[in-house]
């Protein structure tokens, strides 16, 4: 039996998010008022969109850590990822150690899921949209001193790729900063509960993945616990031509 439960959930959130450009008339982020919530969630489709256009794909390392408090099993594992858009990821394992159990039955599930969630029939049965969850805009906090707006999400359904979450947009520029939740559907009888958290950082003009934690509580084990780091990104994008390619001559 899997010790945790959260495998699925690191690859159903949102994929890096381009920073926009703004104008000189943009005022301070501190004083920048709340939009209406139509507003809010069409930036973000938008901004989503925007990304999608513009990256080729990227390059990363991250470090897989994991335990469970009654068994004091413990594992480690730090791996390279390569992702090619829209639809491929490749990961090689650089380092490992620590329980084999899992190692096999948590990092590397977890890993393929993560392949599973690039189907684009899954993306869009878990991204963040009107489609999916009903938003309301609770207000404004900062958060590693970005200004941002806080909505509250629910799972329009019963799905095991939806959370009922708080999500953290940046006031700046409309990417996520942080997502905190709990999965709306539990994956089996045994588990009592799964919570996770996902912050972002700045890379560039994208904003990627920093860290995941998840702490799964399940009825016999008890509580189990992982979390992931991101690091040493590279990123490939495409040029403005590629982009906005120019328009065609007119011959004579």
């Amino acid at each position: 039996m899997l010790l945790f439960s959260s495998i699925m959930i690191t690859s159903l959130l949102p994929a890096p998010q381009r920073v926009i450009a703004k104008t000189s008339d943009d005022t301070a982020v501190a004083s920048v008022k709340s939009p209406s919530l139509e507003k809010l969630l069409s930036q973000l489709v938008t901004f989503n969109e925007q990304r999608d256009s513009a990256l080729v794909g990227y390059s990363g390392m991250r470090e897989y850590q994991a335990g469970n408090g009654l068994t004091r099993a413990r594992a480690e594992m730090r791996v390279k990822v390569i992702f090619h858009n829209p639809g491929s990821k490749d990961f090689t394992i650089i380092s490992e150690n620590g329980s084999k159990v899992i190692r096999k039955r948590v990092f590397l599930p977890a890993m393929e899921a993560e392949k599973d969630a690039m189907r684009s029939d899954l993306r869009q049965r878990s991204a963040i949209t009107p489609d999916n969850y009903d938003f309301t805009l609770v207000g404004t906090e900062d958060l590693r001193d970005h200004r941002c707006f806080v909505l509250e999400a629910r799972p329009k359904r019963k799905d095991k790729y939806l959370l009922r979450s708080q999500i953290w947009i940046d006031a700046a520029d409309y990417s996520v900063v942080r997502i905190k939740g709990e999965l709306v559907k539990l994956p089996s009888f045994w588990t009592r509960k799964v919570r996770f958290m996902r912050d972002y950082q700045k890379v560039g003009d994208f904003w990627l993945p920093m860290r995941d934690e998840s702490i799964t509580q399940l009825l016999i084990l008890g509580r189990s616990t992982m979390t992931v780091r991101y690091y040493d990104y590279v990123i490939t994008t495409k040029t403005p031509e590629e982009i906005f390619p120019p328009a065609a001559r007119i011959l004579e």
